[in-house]
């Protein structure tokens, strides 16, 4: 069971419970509340097996199903925006989504059952990879969206083109970057508070130290 006292401070406070001590008394002592300490002796006979309930252990296990349930839902949202911007509506955006899913385990009956489309369409495009094309539009969004949200969303397209160009290295046009960011449907901020953004040539000095740390960008232009 999540607290905000130390898993030590807790244990003390139940063997004392346990040994006799009033719980007024160590609440007072510990300066916390009652209720929190009988909700620690509660849980205390429930992993004892004393009492019926989830265990604490149980209660962590559950807690990283539910992160992990939310991180992948996260995960399908922008996996679906991304599919489709660049590959169009229909089951064909849906096939490297289930790509991703089975890659981190799910089965692929499964997948495709969730996302209402056939096995065999999905293992027919999975033996026919993407264009160069595609795959270059797709990691240019990736690396976009990178660069838009480090800005905690003020740069717009000049400067995230300024960025992709001198901070990453990427040959890009600004034309591109523009339309991929309108298709993503992300911005710049244009009131007040991004008045004091950085200018291009001051953005092309900061932005230059790791060019050499990241990986290749794929050579086919689109």
């Amino acid at each position: 069971m999540p607290s905000r006292y130390p898993a030590e401070v807790r244990k003390q406070v139940v063997d004392l419970a346990r040994s006799g001590t009033r719980v007024a008394q160590l609440a007072e002592t510990f300066g916390m509340s009652e209720a929190t300490i009988y909700n620690w002796l509660k849980q205390e006979r429930i992993d004892r097996g004393e009492a019926p309930g989830l265990s604490t252990e149980g209660q962590m296990e559950l807690a990283a199903a539910r992160r992990r349930s939310r991180q992948l839902e996260t995960e399908l949202a922008v996996s679906r925006k991304v599919n489709e911007v660049f590959l169009g509506p229909g089951p064909k955006s849906l096939y490297p989504v289930i790509e991703s899913l089975t890659g981190q385990g799910i089965d692929v009956r499964r997948a495709c059952l969730m996302l209402g489309v056939s096995c065999a369409g999905y293992y027919a495009w999975r033996e026919r990879p993407p264009s160069a094309r595609t795959l270059r539009h797709a990691w240019l969004a990736g690396e976009i969206v990178e660069v838009h949200k480090a800005s905690a969303g003020t740069y717009g397209s000049l400067r995230v083109t300024a960025e992709l160009r001198y901070g990453r290295g990427i040959t890009v046009g600004h034309n591109q970057v523009e339309l991929i960011m309108r298709r993503l449907g992300i911005r710049g901020c244009r009131n007040a508070v991004c008045r004091g953004a950085p200018s291009l040539p001051r953005l092309a000095r900061w932005t230059s130290c790791d060019v050499g740390s990241r990986p290749a960008a794929p050579t086919a232009f689109g």
